[in-house]
Parts: structure tokens; C-alpha cells; sequence
């Protein structure tokens, strides 16, 4: 997944065009880069997004490629946690098979491109629904905990994640 994101990056890198929210966010984060945290903290914008673009922008200095970093780490590790989700409910072939999908989807490919918020509660989403089977079958609190803590985070990825809490109870 990674592998294949990383290409799409180099062919098509001329092609990214940052959006008015993407903006927004990538100035967030390198607020927090340059070692204001609380410049992080927005009343409209989410701040784990900015928080994440932050991050990486301590170590690498760029305007855009902070936030493609975590688009394409993030957009990668639906890839297992689908292999994972599938896994579960249907065995190892049709794991496999929605993993291959999941690698060559075009939207979760073209996110790379699409600078926001999406990869991220994509993978706090898609990691709380299995953390909160593996507790709800093994009846662990432990796994519960970590449901919560994930629904927490693509709550501060995108408010609508409120809506994930009331399904959890």
C-alpha cells in the first residue's frame, strides 16, 4: 500500500492542488512545528489533523509534503486493518482479496492527492470497529479501552465521529 502510494506521489507530485481546508490545517501544523502549541488549537478546525501535519513537519521541512506523508501513512493502514476487519467475519480468502482491493481502490490512492482529514478518521474509524469487536468477542476491556480511545481521536479528526460514540453504547 505504501509502496504504491509513494510511486503515485512521484509520477503525479505536479498535480496536487492544496485546498482551502488543507491550507488551513498545514498552517496549523507548522504553528505547532515551530513550537507553538497552542497555535495548534483552533475553535472551528479539528486538531489531530494539524496535529499529525505538525509532526511531521519537525522533521521534514516542506509546505505540502508533511501532509502527504500522513495521507499516504494513513491511507496505508486501512489497507491491514480492512485485511484485518475481513478476516474476522468471512476467513483468509476473502481477507486477502478485500486487502488487494483496499491497495488499488482509487479513492483511498487518489487521497494522496486530497490533502485533509479523510485518511486519518479513516484509520481511527476503521481501528475502533476492530478493536471493539475483539472486545466485544473476547469481552476485554482492554481492547474497549483502545475502542475509546480511537473513537476519541476521529472525534478530534472530524467532529461527526460524535455519532461513532452513541453506536459504541
Amino acid at each position: 500500500g505504501i509502496g504504491l502510494r509513494v510511486f503515485y506521489y512521484l509520477v503525479f507530485s505536479d498535480l496536487i492542488v492544496v485546498g482551502s481546508d488543507a491550507t488551513v490545517n498545514i498552517a496549523l501544523g507548522r504553528k505547532l512545528a515551530a513550537g507553538n502549541i497552542h497555535g495548534v488549537l483552533d475553535p472551528y478546525w479539528p486538531p489531530l489533523y494539524p496535529v499529525l501535519v505538525g509532526i511531521v513537519t519537525i522533521f521534514v521541512d516542506s509546505i505540502t509534503l508533511p501532509a502527504v506523508i500522513v495521507s499516504v501513512i494513513a491511507g496505508a493502514l486501512a489497507v491491514p486493518i480492512t485485511y484485518w476487519l475481513a478476516y474476522q467475519s468471512y476467513g483468509k480468502d476473502t481477507a486477502l482479496i478485500a486487502a488487494i482491493i483496499a491497495v488499488f481502490f482509487p479513492n483511498l490512492i487518489n487521497s494522496v492527492f486530497a490533502l485533509g482529514t479523510e485518511n486519518p478518521y479513516l484509520v481511527c474509524v476503521a481501528g475502533s470497529l476492530a478493536a471493539g469487536w475483539v472486545g466485544l468477542t473476547r469481552d476485554s476491556s482492554r481492547y474497549l479501552f483502545l475502542t475509546r480511545m480511537l473513537v476519541g481521536l476521529a472525534y478530534l479528526t472530524r467532529p461527526e465521529a460524535f455519532g461513532f460514540m452513541i453506536f459504541f453504547v
